[in-house]
Order: C-alpha cells, then structure tokens, then sequence
C-alpha cells in the first residue's frame, strides 16, 4: 500500500476541501449520483437509457399484454406479472438469435430494482445466464447483480443474492474497474449496514480478507482509510431517501453506519497485524485499534474531533511504534496523519473564514489536550515558505501568541531567530500580545528575554532592524526599558557584548546593531519634539 499522507500532502488535501467548501459545485456522474427509490413516473431510467420503463411503472394487475413495448421491455413485464410463457417465449428468441445481453440487462435491472421475484422467474427459463453474470456495458462492464443491487439501494435483493450466490463476492474484476476492490464499492455505495455485515462475515471471504484490506484504490485508499475520509467529508448531496426523514437526519444516520462499518474493518485489520507480530501482545494493538475506532466514531456521533481521545491515540501509538514492522508503520502512519488533519480541521477552517473568536478558543482546547504542536509545523512552514499555498490560512491565524512552537519559541521568536524580515511585521500586525512575551530558558536561549534581548543576544541584526521599524513607538519604549535575566536592558546588554573580546570577530554587527538603535531612538526623539511643537502651534 502506498503512502497517501505526507508532511503536506494531507494538509494540502485538507485546504483543498476547505476551497470547495466556499465555492462548492459537486460533478456527478451516473455511478457517483446517489441512486433514490425509483417511483411511478414517464422518465426513463438514467442507468438504463431514456427510452427503458421504469419497474415501478408496470402495473402487475393490468392484464392486458402491451404491445407496444420492445422485446426487452415486454420480458420485464412479463418477469413482473408473473407470466411464464412470455417469458420463455421471448428467452428463447434472444437465445437462438444470440441476443444474450438483453437477458443480462434484464437481470440487472431486476436486481436494480429489487424484484426479487421476478428474478427468480427469469433464471428458472434460461441457461444461458445465471446469478453470476457480468455487465457488459460501458461503463459499467463487469459489474455483477450484487453491484446492482447495492447501487440500488436494494436490501432484500443485496441479502438474497450474497446467499443464493455467495460466488459474487469473488468477482474483482468490475471492482478494480472503479477504482478498487469489494470493500471499496460497499464503503463507497453501501447504504445498508445489515449488508455490509454480510459480506464481510461470510464464509466465502475468509481466506480472502486480508488482501481484501491491503488493496488500494487509484488515490491510494485501503478500505479502512477510505472509511474514515468517509466520516470525515462533509456529505454534499442526499444518500438515500427515506419519506418524513430530513436530510440532516439522513446524514446523521449514514455517519453513525460508517462508524460501525469501521469499528469491524479495523478490527479486522488489526487482527491480522496483530498475527504477524507476535512480538507486540495482542492487547495491545487491541488498545490501539479501539482507540482509532473511538476517535472516529465520536466524530461520527458528534461531528466534531475529540482532542482528548486523539492524545490518548497518540500517546499509545509512540509506545508501540518501535516494535511496529515497516508495513504496519506506514499504514498507521497512513491513518494518523488523516486523523491529525481532521483534529485540525475546525481550527483551519476559522483562520479561513477568519473567526477569530472560534480559532482561539480552539487553539486553546487543543493546548489543554496537549496537541497544540499540531498546528506548530505549518505555521513554522509558512514562515519557511515551505509550500506555501498549503499553508495560507495560516496568514490569518489570530491567535499565534498562545503557542508555543519549537524549543520553547513561539512564531514571532523563531521568525527572529531565522530573520524572517517579511514575516515579523505581518505577526506584530496578526497579535501585540507577541511583544510582550519572554523567552523561555531552552537549548539555544539562556534565559528571559524580550524581543530586542533576542534579536541582540544572538545576532540577528536583520531582525533587530525590522524590531525597530515595526514596533510602535510607545511599546518599543517600554522594551527599550526592559531588563533581563542579567539586569540588562537591550542597549546595556549591546554595549556588553562589544567589549566581550571573545566575540570580537562578531565587532562589526554589534556596531551596526547599536548604530541602529541610536538612530531610532533619535529619530522618535525628533518625532516627538515635532508633535509638542505641533501641539503648541495649535494651541
């Protein structure tokens, strides 16, 4: 299985979402529409062509042949009401003329349609079908009665066929055609979770589970992971219509129904992990598997992440993950990093919508779980300019000065220490809770210092400059007056390090750095002699 998530690629696709989200248009095609109880109506069925009648607009009681139908129609008819010898007429003139694909689209859309029944009274009139057939129109082509059945939201019909013909469930090759296996077309079509449990739990499929589970789709989904991008899209049309139910109700159902579908492909997953490594005590990839089930199924219930389960998930992970064999690792990995860019989810989406309010409180939460290294990474990313576009939203996180992000440093200290020029203003601007916010002692700092002490102490004259072109007069002042853990203000602890001889090779910074600080300090000096003057003039 390939990896789909990396550093940026699950937030890209995360942004991406965002985007269509504001701006929305959903392309559906015939085999992504969702497919609704069909009713009495003169439309033609869209799978089947315009020109097909609708099963529901065969009236069984009407006894009166009609004519005026085609061959194919008039056989669906005749499966409907129950009439054996037009059935057999007309099975016999399509097998002798060769016509074997109208018998297989009148299957199919039997079994679409769920008649059951009539079903039943096509096969018991011809051998040259059986349940096991195959579609063979585009784009369809290779698609088995269970995918229609499913695709039409039928469950009698889905059940019957998985226990009259269990051999359906081998057929892969319509499966592969859209994209991925069994599993992957009940996930992605599968309304009925009774169904899904079928398959899943039947006999036939034992021996094939695990390559069930490991296979892939062309965007690199297993079905466990397809699952929880399920739980975690927002549902953008009707998935099936049920009369008096709302569609928020229906939305709610179909999340909870992914939520148990996970619950049994994880625990599968991780059984067969837990088989293949008998160095990790199965318990405890039980612990682990429960815990990526609970996370997903709390967003499921409450549409939103839980920070505290996440952690718990995480925390476990780490203790594990030394033992993981290189398969099981990534494929968690794979899961985690889905999991890491739905918690951050609510929080990109206020930044983007520019919800202060919302972003902070959610950066807040996400510090009392622990989590907020989370958002750490990008946002030290847009400053790097590293992938930009990906991390945009983060041009309008309100709420840097609450996090801390690398060695102890929160955004506008690391900007310091990498000069980062273009993005110190753009902080200064996005929160002044920044200016007066201390170094913590860590690897590379001492001890407290303010912004100036930082930018002095380490030599970084770009950003000290910056410091003083963007700081407003009256706080510049107050860090002007600041002193650190040594007792120096900015100027002291400048002055210091000139005549420190070990740092001599460090000479000419020092004096462009004091140099630009004098200038600054005359120049607000000036500044305010000219208002005093103004203020007197008017006066």
């Amino acid at each position: 299985m390939k990896s789909t998530w990396n550093k940026h690629a699950g937030l890209k696709q995360l942004l991406d979402e965002l985007n269509k989200q504001t701006t929305a248009t959903v392309i559906q095609h015939a085999w992504h529409k969702p497919v609704q109880p069909l009713r009495s109506s003169n439309r033609g069925n869209s799978f089947f062509g315009a020109s097909t009648v609708i099963m529901d607009d065969i009236n069984p009681t009407n006894t009166s042949p009609n004519a005026a139908l085609p061959p194919q129609e008039q056989l669906l008819y005749a499966c409907i009401k129950n009439e054996p010898d037009v059935i057999q007429r007309h099975v016999r003139d399509f097998e002798s003329n060769q016509n074997i694909n109208y018998l297989k689209n009148c299957a199919c859309r039997l079994a679409y349609e769920g008649k059951i029944e009539a079903l039943k009274r096509l096969m018991a009139q011809t051998t040259a079908i059986d349940y096991l057939l195959l579609d063979d129109n585009e784009p369809f082509a290779g698609w088995n009665l269970l995918h229609w059945a499913i695709r039409g939201n039928r469950r009698k019909m889905s059940l019957f066929l998985i226990n009259t013909a269990p051999e359906l469930l081998l057929n892969r090759v319509a499966f592969e055609q859209t994209g991925g296996n069994l599993l992957h077309f009940i996930i992605e079509f599968c309304t009925h979770f009774e169904v899904f449990e079928a398959i899943i739990k039947s006999e036939i499929l034992n021996d094939q589970l695990d390559d069930l589970l490991n296979f892939s789709n062309r965007q690199g989904y297993g079905p466990v992971f397809l699952t929880m991008v399920k739980i975690a899209e927002p549902f953008e049309f009707k998935a099936f219509c049920i009369e008096g139910i709302s569609e928020d109700e229906i939305e709610y159902e179909k999340r909870l129904m992914y939520g148990e579908m996970l619950t049994q492909l994880m625990t599968l997953e991780f059984k067969f992990m837990a088989a293949q490594q008998t160095s990790i005590p199965e318990d405890r990839f039980n612990t682990l598997a429960m815990l990526f089930i609970d996370f997903y199924k709390a967003k499921a219930w409450y549409c939103e992440p839980n920070y505290d389960l996440f952690f718990q998930l995480l925390n476990h992970y780490d203790q594990i993950k030394s033992e993981l064999s290189p398969t099981s690792l990534m494929r968690i990995e794979d899961w985690l990093e889905h999991a890491r860019c739905m918690v951050l989810t609510p929080f990109l989406k206020a930044c983007h919508l520019k919800n202060r309010p919302r972003a902070i409180e959610i950066a807040l939460w996400l510090k009392e779980s622990g989590l907020d290294h989370l958002i750490h990474k990008p946002a030290i990313d847009w400053m790097s300019e590293v992938d930009y576009d990906n991390t945009d939203p983060y041009k309008r996180m309100p709420c840097y000065s609450y996090l801390e992000y690398t060695e102890g440093l929160n955004a506008l200290q690391w900007a310091i220490l990498q000069e980062k020029t273009d993005k110190i203003p753009e902080l200064l601007k996005a929160s002044q809770f920044f200016i007066f916010i201390t170094t913590r002692p860590c690897e590379t700092i001492k001890g407290e210092q303010n912004l100036l002490h930082l930018a002095i102490s380490t030599g970084r004259k770009k950003s000290l400059r910056c410091l003083l072109d963007h700081i407003p007069e009256h706080f510049l002042h107050f860090l002007m007056k600041t002193k650190d853990q040594d007792g120096h203000t900015p100027m002291s602890l400048l002055l210091s390090l000139l005549q420190n001889e070990e740092l001599r090779q460090n000479h000419s910074d020092y004096l462009e750095m004091k140099q630009a600080m004098e200038q600054t300090l005359e120049s607000k000096r000036e500044n305010k002699v000219e208002d005093t003057l103004s203020s007197c003039i008017i006066m």
